[in-house]
């Protein structure tokens, strides 16, 4: 084939000019270099108020947590506050019972039982006497009482027997504040006594044995103890007891107390 070159030369179908051409370069490189954040915050309505909720969420988070750290102290300053009143409550329910038990204490009766000295000689037996007195402030209602002579092989000695009917301590159970009821006496009992047929006889006719203390009938290493227990209450409190204990020994006339606390007191 011949080929022929056309004598103008080959022109482009359209041509751009210059401003156009630095125009589409300038778009293109702000294509490929994108805005920075200030741009992105202060130009751009969404940046703006997507930064804007996530500043609110901050916010809100932190006004939680600070919320939350009073509510903590908040809940540490209510118990402390709490345990502080409970302790309070506690002592001045402490307080009242003392008062109450001060005030029952102080008004309330208190029997005591003294006076035994010595065995006292009669025709027919010995006895003793004893002393009641109730040095409370208030009256004492005698609820019952025990007297007598009891044995034991060791210092542990039983409750005697109940007083009789016709006992003064019976036929009159109050007993007054400050009263004193003197000179009860109470009679060794038949058996425990050898009773030795030894007698002298005085100048007004009366028979009174040579002996001056019992000889006492009791199993070998066994004691004799005289026993006064009396159980009582007041007007306003109740459940006292009086308990007075001696021990009578062999060949003396005097009686000793004997047993301690647990034997002599008065509750």
């Amino acid at each position: 084939m011949l080929f022929v070159q056309w004598p103008y030369p080959h022109q482009p179908a359209y041509q751009i000019s210059a401003p156009a051409a630095q125009a589409e370069s300038k778009e293109k490189q702000a294509e490929s270099n994108p805005a920075g954040w200030s741009d992105w915050l202060l130009k751009d309505a969404a940046g703006f108020f997507t930064f804007g909720l996530v500043a609110v969420g901050v916010g809100q988070a932190l006004l939680f947590f600070i919320q939350l750290s009073l509510m903590r102290k908040g809940m540490t300053d209510s118990t402390i506050g709490i345990r502080a009143a409970r302790r309070s409550a506690v002592a001045t329910v402490a307080q009242a019972r003392v008062a109450r038990d001060s005030a029952i204490k102080l008004q309330r009766p208190y029997i005591f039982v003294f006076g035994v000295t010595e065995f006292k000689p009669a025709q027919t037996a010995f006895s003793i006497d004893y002393t009641v007195a109730n040095y409370g402030t208030i009256p004492a209602i005698l609820e019952e009482v025990f007297v007598g002579f009891v044995t034991s092989d060791t210092t542990a000695p039983e409750l005697p027997s109940r007083i009789g009917d016709d006992h003064d301590l019976c036929t009159s159970p109050i007993l007054e504040a400050g009263g004193v009821r003197r000179s009860l006496t109470s009679i060794v009992p038949t058996g425990m006594d050898s009773k030795a047929p030894v007698n002298i006889s005085d100048d007004a006719g009366g028979w009174y044995p040579a002996r001056s203390e019992p000889d006492w009938v009791v199993p070998p290493g066994h004691e004799v103890f005289f026993r006064v227990v009396v159980r009582y209450r007041g007007p306003f409190s109740s459940g006292h007891e009086t308990s007075a204990t001696w021990l009578c020994e062999r060949g003396r006339k005097r009686l000793i107390q004997r047993g301690g606390e647990d034997y002599n007191y008065n509750r």
